[in-house]
């Protein structure tokens, strides 16, 4: 018997027990492993000590900006500070800080240049004047000591140095030492020195607390002065050394004068001078011849009664003596003579 064909499995016929069509089997991947079983609780290790960054972190922008406007001017604020505390450590009273300019020239003192550069310039500029002078001998064994006055420039005009006494001490015979004392118009000071062949330098001193509080600072000025024709040396100024005193022709000192304080640097010129003095050139003899007339009454006649007269004359003769005085001019090296008495002063201001 012919055998039907059910359509089942494997084929597109329908199931004889069910009218639903088949589901084809769906293969999923296996499921995960469960996970492993938690360690057991543990307390946390203490945190370790810090260590010091290998470097300092970045500051912020702002801080870059603030620190190069602020090191400049640290630095250059630093840099005034020591030129400062430079300053006012080497300026004293003196300029025995200043580096000497080259060695001593055979007719110069010890340190003669031993000036800053706008010292040199100066003591230059007064060379100059030296040099239009005829250089002036000086006699073997004289000494520059003496009585002296002057003045100096300063502030654009003439100061006076009324008195300025100066001894000295020879160490062969064309040098030696100086000292002495004066007064001008700063106050009284005290002075030390050296002078060769016909030069001088000296460093005056100033008493504290005498003459004019203002300029009087207790310093030091240095000299450099050089003998010689004065009125050759500053023909521009003869009216003005006149009014001072010092009489045409006078030899004396010119120079230079030094000044280095904490406020104040100066450098200008200055001349000093033995005062000229009054001497007895001459006398005047003067001769008087004096007549006297007088008339007497007379006998002419012999009879005793006075009838006529006679004129008698006499004359006598007086003789004076005036003495005549004249100004000595002085040469800081040559002879030095006295100053007269206070009366003899007196009777020179009669006769000029």
């Amino acid at each position: 018997m012919p055998t039907r064909r059910l359509q089942g499995a494997g084929g597109h016929g329908h199931s004889p027990h069910s009218h639903h069509p088949h589901t084809p089997h769906v293969h999923y991947p296996p499921p995960p492993p469960p996970p492993p079983p938690s360690p057991p609780y543990s307390p946390p290790a203490p945190p370790s000590p810090p260590y010091p960054p290998s470097r300092p972190p970045a500051p912020p922008p702002a801080i870059h900006l603030g620190a190069a406007i602020a090191v400049p001017i640290l630095l250059f604020c630093s840099f005034i500070c020591i030129c400062a505390y430079i300053r006012r450590g080497s300026r004293g009273n003196t300029l025995a800080h200043l580096g000497a300019s080259g060695p001593a020239k055979a007719d110069e003192p010890p340190d003669w240049r031993r000036l800053d550069r706008a010292g040199l310039q100066t003591m230059m500029g007064a060379a100059a004047n030296l040099a239009k002078t005829t250089p002036m001998g000086v006699p073997v064994g004289s000494t520059p000591a003496g009585n002296y006055c002057g003045i100096y420039w300063q502030y654009g005009r003439s100061h006076p140095i009324p008195a300025q006494a100066m001894g000295c001490t020879p160490s062969d015979e064309t040098a030696g030492y100086a000292f002495g004392n004066g007064v001008d118009d700063v106050g009284t000071f005290n002075m030390s020195g050296t002078y060769k062949l016909a030069k001088l330098k000296l460093t005056k001193q100033y008493v504290p607390g005498t003459g004019d509080p203002r300029e009087n600072l207790g310093h030091a000025v240095e000299l450099r002065l050089m003998c010689c024709d004065l009125f050759a040396a500053l023909p521009s100024h003869a009216a003005e050394l006149q009014s001072w005193g010092c009489p045409p022709g006078n030899a004396g000192f010119y120079g230079t004068w030094h000044v280095r304080t904490r406020n104040y640097n100066g450098d200008a010129e200055m001349v000093l001078w033995l005062p000229p003095v009054p001497v007895v050139v001459g006398h005047t003899i003067t001769q008087t011849l004096t007549t006297t007339t007088q008339t007497m009454m007379v006998d002419s006649n012999g009879d005793g009664v006075a009838d006529g007269t006679q004129m008698m004359q006499t004359s006598a003769m007086t003789t004076t003596s005036q003495v005549q005085w004249g100004l000595q001019l002085q040469n800081p090296f040559g002879p030095k003579t006295l100053p007269v008495s206070q009366s003899s002063q007196s009777a020179f201001a009669l006769g000029a």
